[in-house]
């Protein structure tokens, strides 16, 4: 994961690009979720969460959860409606 993309990260599920000076409350989390519909994370900015996808798509190809994952960094911009 390349520096810009750990940047996209942090602000996708915080809205925040740096770490505050008293960090972050509640803590930053990802939550791994089993589930054959989906393929795009969910950032919940108000809880500090990332929900990333697992199944056989994501699972059988680093491409494919690659590309999902950066789609979803991409477009965080429409604030959590990825």
């Amino acid at each position: 994961v390349s520096h810009t993309e750990r940047r996209f990260t942090s602000k996708t599920s915080t809205r925040c690009s740096k770490v505050p000076a008293i960090g972050f409350q509640p803590a930053p989390k990802i939550t791994f979720i089993h589930d054959e519909s989906k393929h795009l994370p969910i950032a919940h900015t108000c809880a500090n969460e990332l929900q990333l996808f697992v199944n056989e798509t994501t699972m059988a190809d680093d491409d494919a959860f690659h590309y999902c994952f950066l789609v979803a960094l991409m477009n965080g911009a429409l604030f959590s409606t990825i």
